[in-house]
């Protein structure tokens, strides 16, 4: 979708909800782009609150941490908030990727999967060949 709307922008959708990575090269519809715009707005306001609660929650912790006053109590029950707010957070992200690839057609499907094998195959061959270079490497012994 890059040459059709920008890197990673469906039409109307404001630089803070880009489209899902997922979704770059997937030619969608304009009935689809409309759905996908409509579930990343709708989206937007409960991913931001928590974000505001992870942060909030986090800012805290090291605040406390970094504090003359250590208080177990407080540091418990930040660190909960933080963590119910992450995850908070990864639900929301799962129901707006869920619901999204709920729109797409078995064809665009395939378009995501063959992609993501693509990027698995890359990744996989990079750490493959970093660690081979690792033991391919002549080592320094001052042998000759």
């Amino acid at each position: 979708m890059d040459g059709q709307f920008g890197p990673g922008i469906l039409p109307g959708i404001v630089p803070f909800a880009p489209i899902p990575p997922f979704l770059h090269d997937v030619k969608l519809t304009e009935a689809q782009q409309d759905k996908v715009f409509a579930i990343l707005y709708a989206s937007i306001p409960p991913l931001r609150e928590q974000e505001k609660l992870a942060r909030k929650s986090g800012d805290a912790i090291h605040e406390l941490v970094d504090s003359s006053t250590y208080d177990e109590g407080k540091l418990k029950s930040l660190a909960e908030s933080n963590v119910h707010a992450m995850a908070e957070l990864m639900i929301l992200q799962a129901r707006t990727t869920h619901q999204i690839l709920a729109l797409l057609t078995p064809e665009q499907h395939k378009q995501i999967d063959a992609a993501k094998a693509k990027f698995d195959r890359h990744t996989l061959r990079a750490q493959i060949e970093e660690i081979n270079s690792k033991f391919d490497a002549p080592a320094a012994t001052g042998d000759k």
